[in-house]
């Protein structure tokens, strides 16, 4: 499993996004019920993100991310069984995002959309630069890497052709505002939401109303994209409820 990594060192506690001359891929090999370590054995770092070029020719691409509160380590491990999970031919090629999500204390949420949105435009550009050869390009998004998605298709020039946000900590009025038109670099966009989501139900509202000091941010107080799907909704974006 690949992964395109751009958080701006190797420390765990990274905060920084980098750029895309600074970010690396990582190649992980693992057995099942193997615990992936990051920089250890089975995983080959590499600092020229330009290598992956020579894999995705005709490739099916899937770019998968996580949400807020995420270590390197965790990331690597979770995202690594995507492929699997999916059932995903061989025409198809996963890439985990790895970005610099995690916090020391819940009080770091209200400053991480910065680093998500700043990740999501690192995205865009690996893809514009580095991708162009691919069959197609999809994401997946948990939580607040939702926010990646999105901020990635703003900037991107190539069209996607699934996305799927996964409890997406996004306001629900995204495709109207921040986002409004992002909907159209997509052939399609899943938005997979719950009203069961206590966490986007509790904390996102007056979590996002803190974020609003910190710079800009959707408008406060609005119910999560996560929870209730998208309001309003494009005719290509589809909302799914799902039990919890």
């Amino acid at each position: 499993v690949w992964f395109f990594d751009v958080r701006g060192g190797p420390n765990p506690g990274t905060t920084a996004v980098a750029d895309l001359g600074q970010a690396r891929l990582h190649y992980v090999t693992k057995r099942d019920g193997e615990v992936i370590k990051p920089y250890a054995s089975g995983v080959q770092t590499y600092a020229d993100v330009a290598l992956l070029a020579r894999y995705v020719a005709n490739r099916r691409l899937v770019f998968v991310t996580h949400g807020y509160n995420v270590t390197m380590r965790d990331g690597l491990n979770a995202l690594s069984g995507v492929r699997q999970f999916l059932g995903l031919d061989e025409s198809y090629l996963v890439i985990g995002v790895l970005w610099p999500g995690e916090g020391g204390t819940p009080l770091n949420y209200i400053t991480e959309h910065h680093d998500a949105i700043a990740a999501g435009k690192r995205l865009a550009e690996f893809v514009d630069t580095h991708c162009g050869a691919a069959a197609e390009v999809n994401f997946i998004s948990h939580s607040l890497g939702g926010r990646v998605g999105l901020e990635c298709l703003k900037t991107v020039k190539r069209r996607f052709r699934e996305v799927c946000l996964t409890a997406p900590a996004v306001n629900a009025d995204a495709f109207a505002k921040r986002y409004k038109g992002v909907e159209a670099k997509a052939e399609r966009i899943s938005i997979l939401a719950s009203k069961a989501d206590k966490i986007l139900m509790l904390a996102y509202p007056p979590g996002n109303f803190a974020a609003t000091f910190t710079g800009e941010i959707d408008a406060p107080l609005t119910a999560a994209l996560g929870r209730t799907g998208a309001k309003p909704r494009p005719a290509n974006v589809s909302n799914y409820q799902i039990p919890s």
